[in-house]
């Protein structure tokens, strides 16, 4: 692969490099930005937690302990994104 040293000189070439640098940047910041505002979750299943009973005093003690801990991820950690896989048990529990 040859390298052309020519266009380095070239204003057109270092606008549109420069440019794309800056996008990359921005993209960056982005990502890291939402990245920070992101929580994962899972946990254990159903079989795990009591059962499939959502009524059960171990599943009631659980959802009540995980809104508390939402809530202050989203008060004190300014937390706004939350991801959960979505398999039985904890991660549907969390999910809306």
């Amino acid at each position: 692969m040859a390298i052309d040293f020519a266009k380095l000189n070239d204003p057109e070439w270092k606008k549109q490099w420069a440019d794309e640098r800056r996008e990359r940047e921005r993209e960056f910041k982005e990502k890291e930005a939402l990245r920070k505002k992101t929580v994962c979750f899972t946990g254990h299943r159903p079989n795990k937690l009591g059962g499939y009973d959502m009524k059960n005093p171990t599943m009631l003690k659980l959802k009540d302990k995980l809104l508390e801990v939402i809530e202050e991820l989203i008060i004190k950690e300014e937390k706004s994104r939350f991801i959960t896989g979505g398999a039985l048990g904890t991660d549907h529990y969390l999910a809306p």
